[in-house]
């Protein structure tokens, strides 16, 4: 679709023009990683998904906009996904086992992040949004293993989509105390776009909260 690609556009752009031309366009450089409880919602079965827990990682440069606004852009990986839960039930209607299924999305994510922040010395709060464009690196899902039934192939994660676009807001701490930042953050990322492919009659969105802590220079 043709805003899609002039939304990856925008964020590719977001991304190298802070790192080219002289080094004082960029304020800061940093690093980041955390931990990610990732879910997913499906408006036509109703599916009871329970969330996945992963980790993810990432590179960031800053450009100060003015005192309080600050331009952040980002590269990283993360894991995403979902558990879905299957009932084993008899002719009798009698439940004889319930299964779990994992399903592992990883994601190379690009975020584009506007951060408005207020100094509280030694220490500033701050917040964070934008959009965000995520490419999918690796897909898995494992099967459904009945205690006794045949097995059940898991064919939900053939169905997603390779790029996929989206937003992140969040809320941060950062300390002064030392000559580089270090800083923790709680963010809430979910998709925009469909998470599947449009010929997939059906709608599914991946969201995601994430806890990060990381270190500024």
């Amino acid at each position: 679709m043709t805003w899609q690609r002039l939304l990856s556009v925008l964020l590719f752009i977001g991304i190298i023009a802070p790192t080219s031309g002289q080094a004082q366009l960029i304020d800061r450089v940093g690093l980041s990683g955390g931990f990610v409880s990732a879910h997913a919602t499906d408006n036509i079965d109703q599916l009871d998904f329970d969330r996945r827990l992963g980790w993810t990682a990432a590179a960031f440069v800053e450009k100060r906009v003015f005192s309080a606004l600050s331009v952040r852009s980002e590269v990283g990986y993360i894991q995403r996904g979902f558990v879905d839960t299957r009932e084993e039930i008899d002719e009798d209607g009698t439940i004889l086992s319930i299964i779990e299924a994992e399903t592992q999305l990883n994601y190379l994510t690009v975020p584009l992040l506007a951060k408005l922040a207020y100094d509280v010395s030694p220490a500033s709060v701050y917040a964070l949004a934008g959009p965000r464009l995520d490419i999918l690196l690796h897909r898995n899902a494992e099967d459904f293993e009945f205690v006794n039934s045949p097995p059940v192939e898991n064919e939900i994660v053939d169905s997603y989509d390779s790029v996929v676009f989206g937003g992140t807001i969040g809320f941060g701490v950062e300390t002064h105390l030392l000559p580089m930042r270090l800083f923790i953050e709680g963010r809430y990322d979910i998709d925009v776009t469909e998470s599947f492919s449009s010929d997939v009659p059906r709608t599914v969105r991946n969201n995601a909260i994430v806890v990060v802590m990381g270190i500024a220079f």
